[in-house]
């Protein structure tokens, strides 16, 4: 159970430590619910003066929209690339994922820039896709190896007259889960209705959510807040089941120990006040204090030895139970075996303590007049 326990703490540590590529602190993600609006155009506007409004709160940074927020899985999909100039047969073409952006998204979420430049609100069409694009670092080198992205271009679909160019690398997200690694992706400029509102603040969320919510209301009747989380509780929401049972095998392995070191507390106890008579006899024949100290912590130990072997040999099989719940450790990770044991002989050590100590302490003619 202390191994398990382990192990899972030591990935979940190690899944939450890892690199997201964005900054979720001071941002809350928006699910923006519209009806009744006849274009996209208009759709669009609605969102320019959207952001225009949210922009001017005090504190807020940064306000960008994005078709799925990281981690939300509202909607994505994939698209199959053929870089112009390179004939690929469809089957054997990168399939890249989509995720339409506008406004300060990157900036919202501190996604980095690596190369090229991000988006300019000026290129962003009302009424339909943008011919510019920026992918990440994983999609830049599926499709452009050895070479820069910038100004490179390539077709999505079955639409071959729909060239899109790169104007600029971004680093690579986790999207989807915090387990999985991150797939080649690029960003479609393109504002839609049931998008989703990521702002960046400096105010803590609780106290600029009712302020967002109020605003949006304020912007068009059309529109309604379905849903508004800091990123902090969406990535949190994630590894949600992990964290219970992570803490549900660290509670038992903390009950497990407890009962383990009373039991041996009570055990070297027991046959300590047994052995009175032979420890008196002892001392009486010249052994000192710390002999009979030594040779009760040395034959627990013993018995405490033997427990860790047959407990290590079991832990095997049950780490293995526990691979597909770990992130980045192995289920036989050596460190945390041995912690394992140290924990359990050091606990047994100090539950033997107490009694051995009575045992060293035994007077010879009080032992023999018994």
């Amino acid at each position: 159970l202390l191994l398990s326990a382990g192990l899972l703490l030591e990935s979940f540590r190690r899944l939450l430590g890892q690199d997201l590529g964005y900054q979720h602190g001071s941002v809350v993600a928006l699910d923006i619910e519209s009806w009744g609006f006849d274009t996209n155009g208009e759709v669009c506007r609605m969102y320019r003066s959207l952001r225009e409004r949210l922009a001017a709160l005090p504190g807020v940074e940064a306000v960008g929209t994005v078709s799925s927020a990281p981690l939300t899985g509202k909607w994505t999909f994939d698209e199959k690339a053929q870089v112009l100039g390179q004939m690929v047969p469809e089957a054997e073409r990168p399939v890249l994922a989509a995720t339409f952006v506008a406004f300060d998204y990157f900036q919202a979420l501190g996604i980095a820039l690596r190369e090229g430049r991000y988006f300019r609100d000026s290129e962003l069409d009302d009424d339909g896709y943008g011919q510019r694009v920026i992918v990440n670092e994983a999609a830049a080198r599926v499709l452009f190896p050895g070479r820069s992205a910038i100004g490179g271009r390539f077709t999505v679909g079955s639409n071959p007259d729909r060239i899109l160019e790169v104007v600029g690398v971004v680093k690579d997200t986790r999207d989807v889960r915090l387990e999985e690694p991150p797939v080649p992706r690029f960003y479609w400029q393109y504002a839609f209705g049931g998008a989703q509102v990521v702002v960046r603040s400096t105010v803590p969320a609780q106290v600029i959510l009712p302020r967002l919510r109020e605003v949006a209301g304020q912007t068009h009747p059309r529109i309604r807040i379905q849903d508004a989380r800091p990123m902090t509780e969406i990535v949190s929401a994630t590894v949600a089941q992990r964290r219970f049972l992570t803490a549900m095998l660290a509670g038992y392995a903390a009950v497990a120990l407890g009962v383990a070191l009373v039991g041996v507390f009570g055990v070297v106890a027991h046959q300590v006040a047994d052995r009175t008579r032979e420890f008196g006899i002892r001392m009486a024949l010249g052994s000192t204090s710390w002999g009979m100290l030594r040779l009760v912590l040395s034959q627990s130990c013993g018995v405490v030895l033997c427990g860790l072997v047959f407990g290590s040999v079991i832990s095997l099989a049950t780490g293995r139970l526990l691979a597909r719940q770990l992130y980045s450790v192995s289920p036989h990770d050596p460190a945390l075996l041995i912690g394992a044991c140290i924990l359990v002989l050091g606990g047994a050590l100090v539950a033997t303590a107490v009694p051995a100590r009575r045992a060293a302490r035994v007077d010879p003619m009080v032992a023999l007049r018994e």
